[in-house]
């Protein structure tokens, strides 16, 4: 049963930087903008407003955080009581500390009725009704929230040269929070697709631990080694396609006492030839032709990959802090020691969809990236989800492809332990159980062997039997729909030998 996993494994740490201001200077020559409110007693309309909203912000999550007071009593009954789809848990909470996500509607054309009825709204409203929130009625609001966020990412823009790129929405609106004063161990590190767009936390509680973000060893790659990305992966030595993949894991398997030139054949094979196929036109990879390609999919989230260099965060940051980082920045939550609020969002260029590739063109069965406007941070990978997906693709092309299962068993055997291996790697680098929750609910054979697995992990007498087991079994790293064929082909010879 999954309630009663243990987890004893200690999480990889990772380098900071001395001080704060060293953290504010390297995340801005990442991209990553922090911007406090400004204090002046003196300014504009809009700039008096801006600060008044930033009052709000904290009263508003005293309101629903301070502990056993009746208003944090009746908030933590309208998020945990929802009955309207617009609250859901993420990942790095606990059994005694969750971590919720409370959607904020977006939809102008819902009833009135159903709207008021939503958990944000009803958060809002009781706080508005209340003595320390009725005189912000006119200035706290969800339309002048998003407005000053919108004038950060503006502001971000600027700083960043790309004054010419203009943002008027923010997408995927929502609060993140935290009650209570127990621990949580943080987030494993992720990135959510939102390419071209921004994200953007908007603190609103005191003393509020920032995102993390990391920054990533890129020293593996030659400069002079183009990347085949197909989706514009700007960072220097970043992992943006298949060939950039294939380098770093030849560096990997050397840093080992190995011989990198040793790498798989049928591993190079694929990646050398397949990557820029589309999933979608194989009934073996449909599964994942949200991907659109290798390449597309790494031009995403191939950073995943990459050793972590530096983690970069701030303790504490005060109401009206916003953070602004690009749409493929690996990060996560913080650890934390009390409770957290901020309000999230995705912010979207005017120039909607005019960047994005040819090779990403809309089908109607098929979730692709189409345009920014999809790329709002649903689609999440963490390191080991995103190696997990990649074992069952290149599992799948390995039995069905015409170009690969006519190769022989010791070299699929080969190719599977290396994809294996490497996947346990990454479970010892950050162990949770989250990961069993994360997992398409039908792929019990994979979800039971991870289970095992993170139960036994310090044990590498049954880690290895794990890992043949996997590569032995028709189940574990294969789709459904793979499955699903070849227990009717089974059924078939079964009846057809009796």
């Amino acid at each position: 049963c999954r309630s009663s996993l243990i987890i004893v494994m200690k999480r990889t740490s990772y380098p900071t930087l001395e001080n704060e201001n060293d953290t504010r200077e390297r995340l801005r020559e990442m991209g990553v903008s922090i911007y406090v409110p400004e204090e002046e007693k003196e300014g504009t309309m809009r700039r008096r407003e801006e600060q008044k909203i930033v009052e709000a912000m904290e009263e508003f999550s005293h309101f629903v955080l301070d502990e056993g007071s009746e208003s944090n009593i009746r908030c933590r009954s309208v998020v945990q009581n929802d009955k309207d789809s617009t609250v859901s848990e993420l990942q790095g909470g606990n059994a005694d500390v969750r971590i919720y996500r409370v959607s904020i509607p977006q939809d102008e054309e819902e009833e009135q009725e159903q709207v008021e009825a939503k958990a944000a709204n009803l958060l809002l409203a009781m706080f508005h009704s209340a003595p320390q929130g009725k005189r912000y009625r006119n200035v706290f609001t969800f339309p002048k929230i998003r407005q000053y966020m919108l004038r950060m990412c503006n502001r971000h823009s600027e700083d960043m040269g790309n004054g010419e790129r203009h943002y008027s929405e923010i997408g995927n609106f929502m609060f993140i929070l935290q009650f209570g004063g127990g621990r949580t161990a943080g987030q494993v590190r992720h990135i959510d697709n939102m390419t071209s767009n921004l994200q953007v936390c908007l603190y609103m509680s005191t003393d509020c631990p920032s995102t993390i973000i990391y920054e990533m060893e890129n020293n593996y790659v030659s400069s002079d080694a183009p990347s085949e990305d197909g989706r514009g992966c700007e960072s220097d030595g970043a992992i943006c396609g298949s060939a950039d993949l294939l380098r770093y894991w030849k560096v990997q398997l050397q840093n080992q006492g190995g011989d990198g030139t040793k790498l798989p054949k049928l591993i190079q094979d694929i990646l050398e030839t397949m990557g820029n196929d589309e999933l979608k036109q194989k009934w073996y990879s449909k599964y994942f032709s949200f991907w659109g390609t290798i390449n597309l999919h790494l031009g995403t989230f191939g950073k995943l990959y990459q050793s972590v260099a530096y983690q970069h965060s701030l303790k504490k940051t005060q109401p009206g802090t916003t953070l602004i980082a690009g749409g493929n920045e690996v990060h996560s939550g913080p650890p934390t020691d009390g409770p957290r609020m901020f309000v999230f969002g995705v912010g979207y260029p005017d120039d909607n969809g005019e960047n994005t590739s040819e090779q990403q063109v809309d089908d109607a069965n098929v979730h692709s990236f189409d345009s920014d406007e999809d790329n709002d941070g649903e689609v999440q990978y963490s390191p080991v989800l995103l190696h997990i997906d990649f074992c069952t693709l290149l599992f799948c092309i390995l039995r069905h492809s015409k170009e690969m299962s006519g190769e022989g068993e010791e070299l699929h055997k080969e190719a599977k332990l290396f994809l294996v291996r490497m996947l346990i790697v990454l479970v010892k680098d950050y162990p949770m159980k989250d990961y069993l929750l994360q997992i398409d609910s039908s792929r019990n054979a994979l979800t039971f062997w991870l289970e095992e697995l993170l139960n036994d992990l310090n044990d590498e007498g049954v880690v290895n039997k794990l890992v043949l087991s996997a590569v032995a079994s028709n189940e574990i790293f294969y789709t459904p729909e793979v499955i699903k064929r070849y227990r009717r082909r089974k059924t078939k010879t079964r009846r057809g030998n009796t």
